[in-house]
Formats: C-alpha cells, structure tokens, sequence
C-alpha cells in the first residue's frame, strides 16, 4: 500500500508482513513512544514514532490510540487472535498552538494537520457482534503549560511498523558466569 507522503524512517516492514500472524500480546514501552506486539511465532513488531530519536527527544511524543487496543494493552490475560489486516492509513486532525500575548489576550492558531497512522485490524470479543473492526494507532506531540497544566501546543507525527530483534539467549553450552570457588583451607 503506498502512503501518500514518503517517512523519514530508513528502516522499517510493510504492513502486509504482519497479516495472519497470531496476536498474543500488546504491551507499550514506558520510556519510549512505542507499542509492541508480540506474535504465537515468537516474533515482535513495534509501532515507532517517525524521527523520533531516543538522544534528543523534543517536545514530548506520544502513541495514541482507540479505546479498544487501550484495554489491550492494560490486560493481564494472554492474547491469542489473528490479526485480519494491517495498512497504513493518512489521518487529519486539527493542530494548534495557544500564545501567550504579553498581558493581551491568548492567540490561538490552528490548522489542519495531515499525518500517518497503522490500522489494525482483528475481532473484538466484546463486540456484540463479534465482527472483524479496525483499530487505528497514530502518534501526536504536545506541550504543557507549566504552571497551569493547560496544553498550548499539539500537533501530529507519523508512525511507521518495524520488527523488534529477539535478544539471544545462551545456548546450554556457552557458560553464562563464573561462579567464585570456595577455597578450601586446611589448618593442621
């Protein structure tokens, strides 16, 4: 599926690379905004912010997403469906910035935003109808005012869908520690 701007990410799967496989668990990273799905074949993808780099931050950026894939990732309870179909999707949503105007009124500008979420889609088992729906994942950054708490800046970033690489494990045969021998001392 093309999307209708290029990413910034040089790295990064398409979509179609994911459908069919067996979700057992959603989970998002709590230093990063990423959210990973763990797969029945032991395999990981993660939903990253485009440009997003962990060194030099920036305002801060966030996964936003349905309340559906919210309960998801909340959940203690093992996961265990196909997923039906992913593609990226181009969203458009109002972004603003509320300035403060030395002792005058606040000035608001807004404008419209366009930038690129995932849809996934999977059966919802609290559906009362138990169909197929489509869930949305998109990404948007905003910054608080201190003193208040107000939001005066958000806008949106694009998201993109890369595998996460399996950390190896030692084999059997590779030592893992050394452990510290007791010497054993005789005193005659």
């Amino acid at each position: 599926m093309s999307v209708s701007r290029a990413l910034n990410h040089a790295a990064g799967i398409s979509p179609c690379d994911i459908v069919g496989k067996v979700v057992k668990r959603v989970r998002k990273s709590s230093a990063h905004p990423a959210l990973t799905i763990d797969f029945a074949d032991e395999t990981s993808v993660q939903i990253r912010v485009d440009g997003y780099d962990p060194s030099h931050p920036g305002l801060p950026k966030a996964l936003e997403t349905d309340s559906y894939l919210e309960e998801l990732i909340l959940t203690d309870e093992p996961l265990d469906f196909p997923l039906l179909g992913c593609a990226y999707v181009t969203l458009s949503d109002k972004a603003f910035e509320l300035r403060k105007e030395g002792g005058s009124e606040d000035t608001l500008q807004q404008w419209d935003q366009q930038h690129i979420g995932l849809a996934l889609k999977f059966t919802n088992e609290n559906s009362i109808s138990g169909k197929a729906r489509w869930h949305c994942v998109w990404a948007s950054k905003q910054e608080l005012d201190a003193a208040c708490g107000a939001c005066t800046f958000r806008s949106y970033e694009d998201v993109y869908l890369d595998i996460l690489p399996r950390t190896q494990r030692p084999s059997s045969s590779t030592p893992t520690k050394h452990r510290r021998r007791r010497s054993r001392v005789s005193i005659h």
